[in-house]
């Protein structure tokens, strides 16, 4: 197994008018790649500049980030960017695109573009791999930065809200696909996303991220079996962790009326 750890992980941004803001707070968990792992909170309550630490892009200020088990001493990231439209390359195809990432392992262009084919076929059949992606709307941008992320075959996966521009059953469809991948090839994963229905039918663990200072609140622990189906999305399991994630978010928002799931649980924690 393969894990990543984050150890007492904090970070501050200096304000326009001086001073400091901490945008995470002593952050610590794991990652193992033997549970699929969601984040959610709030706007604002850090979950991005989390997923830039754990990929190197942002430097921490205190606490440590270690990688466990991987046989290369850094680990190869997969990203699907919240802003997936700027990591489109415009002046490569549809299919160039996927590609890339196996292009820069491999050193060669042609199992990059047969797996992209493979994908685009399954996935988005209207698209024509010689198509380049500013003629593309924008949930067919988004699922080829998806793709390509899975096809570079990281060792750790990270997803900001990778399906927000699908419509809702292709979002429910593409995320039991990356499930499918996941369990296949199993990696550290950590998978934002606004839609609770979407990280319950997911995660194993989903970590909640406080608004307040970027403070870890705690997590909800899934005991559902995998595979996933999308009739697990009205399991009484289903609901309480639901119920959870939500009574969590409504307490950031400041209502006290928390919706309760019906096992026993601590607070925001383990379902």
């Amino acid at each position: 197994m393969t894990s990543i750890s984050l150890r007492n992980v904090t970070k501050e941004f200096a304000r326009p008018e001086g001073g400091a803001r901490r945008v995470l707070d002593n952050i610590s968990l794991e990652l193992g790649s033997d549970r699929f792992a969601a984040l959610i909170g709030p706007n604002g309550s850090g979950k991005t500049t989390l997923l830039n630490v754990i990929a190197g892009l942002i430097r921490t200020d205190e606490g440590e980030i270690q990688s466990v088990g991987f046989t290369a001493a850094v680990p190869k990231v997969g990203y699907v960017w919240q802003n997936y439209r700027d990591s489109l390359l415009p002046w490569f195809t549809v299919e160039d695109n996927i590609a890339f990432p196996m292009r820069i392992t491999d050193g060669t262009w042609k199992p990059g573009r047969e797996l992209a084919r493979k994908f685009l076929a399954s996935f988005l059949p209207d698209v024509a791999p010689a198509a380049k992606t500013y003629q593309l709307s924008g949930g067919q941008q988004q699922m080829v930065s998806l793709l390509r992320a899975v096809a570079s075959k990281p060792d750790v996966l990270l997803l900001d809200e990778p399906f927000s521009s699908l419509d809702q059953h292709r979002s429910w469809n593409t995320a039991l696909y990356v499930e499918k991948i996941w369990r296949e090839h199993p990696v550290p994963v950590l998978f934002i996303s606004h839609d609770v229905d979407e990280a319950v039918l997911l995660a194993d663990d989903i970590f909640l991220l406080s608004r307040n200072g970027g403070k870890l609140a705690g997590h909800v622990t899934n005991s559902m079996p995998r595979p996933r189906t999308l009739d697990m999305l009205t399991d009484s399991r289903h609901v309480d962790c639901r119920n959870a994630v939500i009574g969590f978010l409504r307490s950031e928002n400041g209502e006290e009326a928390a919706l309760k799931p019906t096992a026993e649980r601590s607070q925001y924690g383990q379902v």
